[in-house]
Formats: structure tokens, C-alpha cells, sequence
């Protein structure tokens, strides 16, 4: 029986790709109009915090308030070394212009078009504008919880990757391979890059997901490997699948355990076998399973604790969709347990209440 959760999704699809029959039409003319706007009227207001070498573009969209864990986040990269650029794709609520101003070198507001790529291409642009060329450039989004922990080092280890561009995690497709786009790091010498230049002057912004994603997202990994730009990634599958292997037989049963696996007649599997460890097959049954279930997800979300734990993968995402609520609900599961460490106070009221609709879903203008 196929579960309500995907039926539900197959249908959002369809209906998203009914709306985008039209949308391609109108499209053309929004964007003409956004750029007349951009290049004629668009300025970012000043922020508290001075210029420096390096610079954060975070891309917002909470018009009603904002989170703790954005706070966080912007304290975070400010503490780093990090100017920020707010981009926020709807205007910022009044209570917390003040925040927001206090964090940051400067604040943006635009029309809500493009999605996250949209305004990632506003934020790059204004950088040429202004003729600043960061030593490091980190774009990121707000559909993720960054930072988890106080000691967090992503920041400087995307930096250390001896790579023109870095990012969290490399996602591949067929024979092609993308980063994915919510937390990219890139160097002064991918910034200067013509082809970097090229790409974001080029880029057409569309609300549409699926377009975002294949222009956007694919499209910015593929257009900078081609120009010859070296591009790395924390983790990639096969990284999960190596630390697999070097797992005690008790680090293998928390791996189950703390599983997040949609389907039910999968995830059974793992009950069962959490049920079945005398079994002299019990590694290589679990290990095989662990390998059927990633046939369904991403490992980081399929399997948290595993990759909290043992990578110390350094994001969580914000969205209702349903893979990332069972993500959050297995990962406060593990934390009550005493098997994961708590996340920072700003990190864990945001993961825990989430559910409960005490906080906004993620931003709808981010693709992941």
C-alpha cells in the first residue's frame, strides 16, 4: 500500500507542474521587471558590523519573526570572522529589524521571486556592485539549523578542503554530481572567476522548484566544474558507507535503533533485527539493510544518530516535509535518550517544537 505521505507528495507535484505551464509565461516579464528594479531602485541598508575579508550572503524568509536559531547563526558567522549580507525575500518584521541590523554589514530585502537562487543572484550581484572580492564567500539559506553545537569548526574545515568551492554534501545523479546548495563555501579565486561571474549575470531566477533545482543548484556545480573550478564536499555517501564498516556491532544496533526510514514495511525490517542480534548473519543482514534503506533517502536523514555521532554531520533541516519531521522526531528521540549530546539551547527549542507548530516551516523559496 503506498503510505499518505508520498501520495500526498506525487500530487503536489502534479499540481506544481500545472501551475508551471503558465508561469512559464508570465515568468519572462517578472524577471524583466525584478532586474529594471534591481539595477535602478534595489539598495541594501547598512547593518552594525564592519566589512571584513570574508563575507556570509544568508538568504531569509521569515516575515513574521525570527528564529532563535537564526540569531544563532548570525552571532555564529559573525564570531567567525564573517560580514553578513542579509538577503531576506519578503520584507523583515519590525521586531526584528533590530536583531537582524545588530549582526550584520548589510540588509537586503527584495520581492519574494526566484526562490533561493533568486536571491543568492541579488546577493552575489550586489558584492559586484559594490566591487568587494571576498578572500571567502559562504552562501547559505535559512532552511537549515546551523550551528548545532557551540564548537562548531564546519566554517573553517570547508575552508581547509584545498578546493575552489566546498560545500556539505555532494549529491549525485545519474553521471553528474552537485553540491547541494543550502551551505556553499567558496574561494577569492572561484569569485574572481569569469566563469563565476558569467554563471550568476546569466542565471535566469524562476519560482518553479524543479527549474531552480536543474538551473540553480545543478547547474552552478556543473557550469564551475566545467570552467575547471575544483569542487569537494564533506561527506558523500560513500563516506557513510565507509564509517559503516568501522562500526562496533553495538554502534550498529544504535545506528537501527535511531533509524528514520518513511516506509513502514522497511522499517519493520529494522525493528526486526534489532529484535534478531544473536543471529551469527546479524552484521550482514543489518548492513544489507542499511544499504536497502538508502535506496529510499539520504543517508544523513535516514540514519541520524549514525551521522550526528559518528561523521558529525553539522546540519539538521527546518522543513515539514515528511522526511526531515522524522529526522527531527528520531533525532529528539535520541537526544531524550541520553545517545546523542543536546544541541545548543537556541538549536534544540527550534528542533523540538517544530512539530508542534510553534515555529514557521522552513522558507518555500529554498529547493532542498
Amino acid at each position: 500500500m503506498v503510505p499518505k505521505w508520498k501520495m500526498r507528495r506525487e500530487l503536489e507535484r502534479l499540481k506544481q507542474k500545472m501551475i508551471s505551464i503558465p508561469k512559464s509565461l508570465w515568468e519572462p516579464i517578472t524577471l524583466k521587471h525584478h532586474d529594471l528594479w534591481f539595477e535602478n531602485y534595489a539598495q541594501a541598508k547598512d547593518g552594525e558590523q564592519p566589512l571584513r575579508s570574508r563575507v556570509a550572503i544568508v538568504l531569509l524568509y521569515q516575515p513574521d519573526y525570527i528564529r532563535g536559531s537564526t540569531i544563532k547563526l548570525l552571532s555564529h558567522l559573525c564570531d567567525r570572522g564573517y560580514s553578513v549580507l542579509a538577503v531576506s525575500n519578503c520584507p523583515i518584521a519590525q521586531e526584528a529589524r533590530p536583531i537582524i541590523v545588530k549582526l550584520t554589514w548589510k540588509v537586503f530585502e527584495r520581492p519574494n521571486f526566484g526562490r533561493c537562487f533568486g536571491g543568492y543572484r541579488d546577493g552575489v550581484k550586489l558584492l559586484f556592485r559594490l566591487s568587494i572580492s571576498p578572500e571567502r564567500l559562504v552562501i547559505m539559506n535559512d532552511s537549515i539549523i546551523y550551528p548545532l553545537y557551540e564548537k562548531d569548526k564546519t566554517l573553517e574545515t570547508l575552508e581547509n578542503l584545498e578546493c575552489d568551492i566546498s560545500g556539505i554534501m555532494m549529491r549525485k545523479r545519474g553521471q553528474t554530481e552537485n553540491l547541494e546548495s543550502y551551505f556553499l563555501s567558496i574561494s577569492k579565486n572561484a569569485f574572481n572567476h569569469k566563469s563565476f561571474k558569467k554563471f550568476w549575470d546569466n542565471y535566469r531566477p524562476t519560482s518553479d522548484k524543479q527549474k531552480t533545482i536543474k538551473r540553480g543548484e545543478r547547474g552552478f556545480s556543473i557550469a564551475m566544474s566545467q570552467c575547471g573550478l575544483s569542487i569537494k564536499s564533506l561527506y558523500k555517501r560513500e563516506t557513510f558507507e565507509t564509517c559503516l564498516k568501522q562500526l562496533t556491532d553495538a554502534e550498529l544496533f544504535q545506528t537501527i535503533k535511531y533509524q528514520a526510514v518513511l516506509y513502514p514495511n522497511i522499517a519493520r525490517q529494522g525493528q526486526h533485527l534489532l529484535l534478531s542480534t544473536i543471529s551469527p548473519k546479524w552484521r550482514e543482514l543489518s548492513e544489507n539493510y542499511i544499504y536497502r534503506s538508502l535506496a529510499k533517502g539520504e543517508f544523513y536523514s535516514t540514519f541520524p544518530l549514525a551521522a550526528f555521532k559518528f561523521l558529525n554531520y553539522p546540519v539538521l533541516k527546518n522543513s515539514m516535509d515528511p522526511a526531515s519531521e522524522l529526522w527531527r522526531s528520531v533525532t529528539v528521540s535520541a537526544v531524550c535518550d541520553g545517545a546523542l549530546e543536546k544541541p545548543n539551547a537556541e538549536a534544540w527549542s527550534e528542533i523540538y517544537n517544530l512539530g508542534s507548530g510553534s515555529y514557521p516551516r522552513a522558507s518555500e523559496n529554498c529547493v532542498e
